[in-house]
């Protein structure tokens, strides 16, 4: 009995802890995080600064929030390798960034959501791209892309997630795309590598393209 206790605590923590053998070596490890940076979240309307992060602990799956920046609390890290994005904890906790198909969801108000380390969930075939500063979720087999724009909203049970609609992708190069309506309740931001965003003329002229979606 207390055999199978500890092989069930081997495998949960185990199952926990995401294989940095994902990549080549843990020198390459090194090279990606050089790269990683926070994503901040531009576009709501608080004269605040808001990043991308989760409703977990740091290194645990959990759904990804958008929320204030604080001094106590640094952002978590992100980076992109082979059009896939995932979260930098430490080299034991590399978690990928998943896109869920959350139309039959009852408590969800659109229908896919970004969550941290559910990769086994996720819609397959999703790809992350940079164009520009802003951080796009393409779904190259129906031709179809977020273009670009991510919405923060509250579930059922009051608790923010963030979320994404798929479009068609052939609006990607349109400067007014056609989009879906943003749900009632709900705000529209992009996700901005935190470098970028550090140019204020940057900032402001992303902030002055959403403003003119409202």
């Amino acid at each position: 009995m207390l055999a199978f206790v500890a092989l069930c605590t081997y495998a949960a923590s185990v199952a926990a802890v995401p294989a940095w053998q994902t990549f080549s070596s843990r020198s390459s490890i090194g090279s990606l995080v050089r790269d990683a940076n926070a994503l901040e979240a531009v576009g709501l309307p608080f004269n605040k600064r808001f990043f991308l992060t989760m409703d977990g602990a740091p290194g645990e799956p959990s759904n990804s929030t958008i929320t204030e920046a604080t001094l106590e609390q640094q952002p978590p890290l992100y980076f992109l390798s082979n059009d896939k994005l995932y979260q930098f904890t430490n080299e034991s906790y590399i978690l990928p960034v998943s896109v869920l198909n959350s139309t039959e969801s009852e408590e969800d108000p659109m229908p896919y959501k970004l969550v941290i380390g559910s990769e086994r969930e996720a819609v397959q075939g999703i790809t992350w791209q940079w164009r520009g500063p802003n951080l796009h979720a393409d779904y190259p087999a129906t031709n179809r892309s977020n273009l670009g724009i991510f919405y923060t909203c509250k579930n059922k049970h009051g608790r923010y997630g963030t979320y994404l609609h798929l479009d068609d992708g052939s609006q990607l190069n349109v400067k007014y795309p056609r989009r879906t309506p943003t749900p009632h309740g709900c705000y529209l931001v992009k996700l901005l590598d935190y470098k970028s965003v550090s140019d204020e003329e940057e900032e402001k002229k992303q902030q002055a393209v959403l403003a003119s979606w409202w």
